[in-house]
This record gives C-alpha cells, structure tokens and sequence, in this order.
C-alpha cells in the first residue's frame, strides 16, 4: 500500500490495546418541541485571513442544531473546509453567492455532539487568505436531526435593503435564519425577524424567525445607505414538524440497479450538469462518482433539481498533477419525473477532463445506507480500491475509478454499469450476502496512473432505527502537495510506543475492538489529522486490508476466524486524504 507523509507535524500514535467486544447502552436525545436559539458567537479580524477559529461558549446540547455563516470581502477566495473540534459534519446549506467584491455561504451541522463550554472550536478555512472574514455560528435546539434543511434562498444586489429573494417552504412548522453580508452597515433586523448577531464593526447580521404555516417566505434587513450585499436565508424543520417527502419511506423493494447516466466534457470546466433521463422513485439512493484529471481543482458544491442531500461516501484519493476521485450519495431521494432531476457538480475552478458519473439504486437503506468504503491510488494495469470489511448480512459495493490509460471491463463479480466515452472510467456493482472483506477491481489496457474507490451501501432491511448519535466524517479539503514516490519518507517520523498487551476475553469471542490515542492539533487545517485506517494482515508486516474510519479512536472487527492470529497497523489522514506512517504493530489471535 502507497503511504505518504504529511506535511506537518503528526504524532503518529500507536494503538493502544485490544479488548473483547464491549456493549455499550444508547440514550435518545430528547428534542424540544419548538426551536429555540440557544446561543451565538462570531469573528471579524480586520485583516486578511486564512483560517478563523470561533469558540461556543456556552454548553453545546446533543441533537442540536450548528449553523455556520460565513462572509468574506472578495471574491477570489473560497471556502475550503468547516469543521469543529467534536467532529461535527457540516454541509452547504446555500451559497456561495458572490458579487464582485463580497462573498456569502451558509453551513450547517445537524445532529450535533454535546460539548462542554468552550470546548467546541468551529474553524474556516479559506482557500487563500479572504479580506475582511465574518464568521458568525449560531446554535439550536428543537430541530430535526436528520433532514434538517427544507429549503434555502439567496440573492445579491445594490440597495439600501438586503433581501434572500422568496422561496416556498414544505414543512408546517420551520426556523428561518437569514443573514447577510454588505459593504454598509446593516441597521437591525428585517420584518418578523429577531436579531441574533450584528457583528462590529463589520455591521452584518444574523436573524432568525419561526413560521408556523406552509408558505413563502424571505429574509431582509435594512441597511444605513446603499451599497453592494449578499443575503441568504434557510428554513430548517422542526422536529416534531409532519415528516416531509420523501419520508415516511416506502416499504424496502429489491436491492437493484435502476438507471445511469455521465457527463465528460473533453475541456476544462468548473460546472458539469448530468441529468436522471428515468423516472426518479421516492426513497432510493443516489451515487454520484467525480474523477477529473487533475489534483488542483476541488468540488465546491453538489446539488440537484430536487434538493436532495449529497453527503460524501469515500474521497478524496488523489495522485499529485494527475487525477483524483470522490463518490457522494444522497439517500431517501425525492421523486422526480423523466429528466426532471438535475445533478450539477461545481469545482472551485476549472477542472481537466471532469467524468462524472451518476447511479440510482432501489432496495437500499433510506436512512443509514453507508456501511463502510475504502479508495487506494496506483500506477499498474489493474485498478483496485483494496480491501474493506463490511458489517452488514446484504451489501451493494459499487466500485469507481478514474484513470489515465482506459479500462477494459469490470472486476471479477462485479457488474459494469457504465464505461465512460471517450474518457474509459467505470462504474461497476456487486450484490453481497455475507459480511466479509471485499474490494472492488477493474483491469486497464496497460499501466498507468490511477484512483479506484469501493463504497458498500446496507440493504434496506438490514438496519435497525439509528440513535440520534450522529456519526462524524471528515470534510474533504483536497490539496494535496506530495509528488508520487514510491518510497516518501514520513515527517516527522512517528515514535513507535511499546507494544500493548491484548486483554484477554474470559469467553472466546469473534470479534476484537482495537483502540488507540487521538493526534494533537498541528495549528494547520492542512495537516491536521481528519480520520484513521486500519490496515489488517495475516502475517507480520503483510498489510493486505484496509478499512477508512472517521475521526475516532476505537473500532470493532468482526468475523474472526478461530485460532487465526491478526496483526494490526494504524494511520492517520488529513484532509487530503493522505497517510502519516503507520503506528507500532499489534497482533491478536482470535481465541
């Protein structure tokens, strides 16, 4: 397996020991009945900056909402990352909206960690140093923790009044927060709204308001002269709010393929749209798989026409000046008729060869359908994403790459759902019925460069309702710096720790739970470490599987063989996706 060092100062920790499977009680999150706002903070430094740290400084309560506002003077920048100290995923709500000289987007993070106070840092990154940075976070409580956003709204102009422009809301009960950025000063909050933020001396606003009846609605605020503004406004659902489409869900049908599609522009873009030609059904998944040529360009937003959610699967696995690869998935979907339903993928820049491709599946499920993925980058005539384990009775893996030579085929049991032309990319799956390990593979017509990713989607009758508890994953910021080698040197090298000794089960067991210390913060977005991978050999040194984990410090393996001894290395990735050394070996022989 390729390793790369990180570009900064990484503690490589060792794992720390191994234990019998441990069971653990969940609590639900009581949710208020209504939304309320709970607390608020920002940051305006007066001079150029590329990353900003807020702190909530009051307790942060599970299950609640996190909204992040995020303004900048120019409009050359962009927003690499969000990302706070307990892990929480945050998405793009709306935006960016961006006028000559101001920019504007909104994030959110549902379902949030509890947090003592002081305790949750949220942190901006920008691309570039940004002019005149505002940063503005806002918590709630009384939201629904898992399909939060019902809609969203922004606008730009030139008046003495901002406003997000009007969108129709779905839901009966729904917060509103709206916020703008200006070049003036805004002078309090708009009609029906309560005034939450208005940051000095930058005179920017964050409001909020709660509507109880379906209808249109927008977000203003009043300015003390005219100029130039961004506003946005998003409308959250309540908790306790009717359940909106595409919930409920229907009942489970086959775990199948329904329909494809591709784009591949053979020129540089920084939009690429590809259409669902088929009738769209309530409740299915959606894949979509970015390649592009390149390791410079990165994906700014992924959206469609029916508002879906788009959360990333596995990515990004990028070969420096080369290629790089992402798959996202949206599960639950909305109905759509024939060519209705839109996906458009915007990259910060102009991309090299983008192929993006686009999948829908019926069957699997609507709730929590990502069970595990795993992605790898080589340069040989075989493409293989390496190896993941899978939890669950029922899988579908659908496996992706993006490569320099073209590929011939699928992999060895997997299905070819689209071969890209003129670009030679695929889109292959495979239904599995027994947890195991397994990776996805496709041969090309000779060596070369390439990123293969394999992402295993539960069935949807394999998942039992999830708790509240929501599970982190990192936000990609990919931006890599490495040149490929096949020998890079890490740095800092990691000091190994002695190796621990494994509790012993009083019961033979089949599983084993491995668990190790967390990194310390570097001080840079850019090398910090975002997530762990455990790499699994039957002989010393001899790593042949590798399972990606978020950003946690304990893992269970399953489906041990009796008598068969495991040995156990860890990495840690940032935000590029790239990996420190591997920590000190431990072994463990299932009793």
């Amino acid at each position: 397996m390729r390793r790369f060092p990180f570009l900064g100062h990484l503690k490589q920790s060792a794992i720390a020991g191994l234990s019998a499977l441990a069971l653990f009680s969940l609590c639900a999150v009581a949710m208020s009945a209504t939304p309320s706002y709970v607390q608020g903070n920002y940051a305006v430094p007066q001079t150029t900056e590329s990353t900003i740290p807020v702190p909530y400084t009051a307790v942060q309560t599970a299950g609640n909402l996190n909204v992040v506002i995020v303004g900048w003077n120019d409009s050359t920048a962009y927003v690499s990352s969000v990302t706070d100290s307990k892990g929480n995923k945050y998405q793009l709500a709306v935006g960016p909206m961006v006028t000559g000289s101001i920019s504007q987007s909104i994030y959110y993070a549902k379902n949030i960690s509890a947090a003592a106070a002081s305790e949750n840092v949220v942190t901006v990154t920008f691309s570039t140093t940004a002019q005149y940075p505002d940063i503005r976070i806002l918590e709630y409580s009384g939201i629904d923790p898992l399909n939060s956003v019902d809609t969203a709204v922004g606008a730009t102009g030139d008046s003495q009044t901002s406003t997000s422009g009007a969108v129709n809301t779905t839901n009966a009960t729904d917060l509103l927060v709206g916020a703008n950025t200006t070049q003036s000063e805004t002078t309090g909050s708009g009609d029906g709204f309560t005034q939450r933020l208005l940051t000095v001396p930058d005179g920017d606003i964050a409001e909020d308001e709660l509507v109880t009846t379906i209808g249109s609605y927008s977000a203003t605020a009043p300015l003390n002269g005219q100029s130039g503004w961004v506003m946005q406004m998003v409308a959250f659902r309540a908790a306790t709010a009717p359940t909106p489409t595409p919930t409920p869900t229907p009942a489970p049908s086959a775990l199948s393929y329904v329909q494809g599609n591709y784009a591949v522009p053979q020129t540089p873009k920084t939009t690429v749209t590809v259409p669902y030609t088929a009738v769209q059904k309530q409740g299915d998944l959606n894949v979509i798989i970015v390649g592009w040529n390149d390791s410079n360009a990165t994906v700014a937003s992924l959206q469609d026409s029916k508002g879906n959610d788009y959360e990333l699967a596995v990515g990004p696995n990028v070969v420096n000046g080369v290629l790089s690869q992402l798959i996202y998935y949206a599960k639950n979907i909305s109905a759509a008729d024939a060519g209705a339903n839109v996906v458009t993928l915007t990259f910060n820049g102009a991309a090299n060869s983008a192929d993006i491709r686009i999948l829908e599946y019926s069957g699997v499920d609507p709730v929590n359908p990502l069970d595990t993925a795993v992605g790898a980058t080589g340069n040989s005539a075989t493409s293989s994403s390496g190896h993941g384990s899978t939890t669950n009775a029922r899988d579908l893996l659908v496996g992706a790459n993006t490569q320099v030579a073209a590929t011939t085929g699928a992999g060895n049991g997997f299905t070819a759902r689209m071969l890209t032309n003129s670009d030679g990319d695929i889109a292959e799956d495979e239904i599995v019925t027994a947890p195991g390990s397994y990776s996805a593979d496709a041969p090309l017509n000779n060596a070369n460069w390439w990123a293969m990713q394999m992402v295993a989607f539960r069935a949807a009758s394999s998942t039992p309702n999830p708790t509240p508890s929501p599970t982190p994953k990192p936000t990609p910021t990919p931006s890599p710096t490495p040149n490929p080698s096949p020998t890079p040197s890490p740095t800092p090298t990691p000091t190994p720790t002695p190796k621990p000794t494994p509790t012993t089960s009083p019961t033979p067991v089949e599983s084993v739970t491995l668990d190790w210390d967390a990194n310390p913060s570097t001080g840079d977005p850019g090398t910090n470490t975002v997530g762990y991978r455990i790499h699994l050999g039957l002989s010393s040194g001899d790593y042949t599987q590798t399972t990606t984990l978020g950003n946690v410090t304990t893992v269970t393996l399953s489906n041990l063989v009796s008598g068969t001894t495991y040995y156990y290395v860890v990495t840690a990735y940032n935000s590029a996706g790239l990996d420190s050394a591997p920590s000190n070996e431990v072994s463990y022989t299932a009793p």
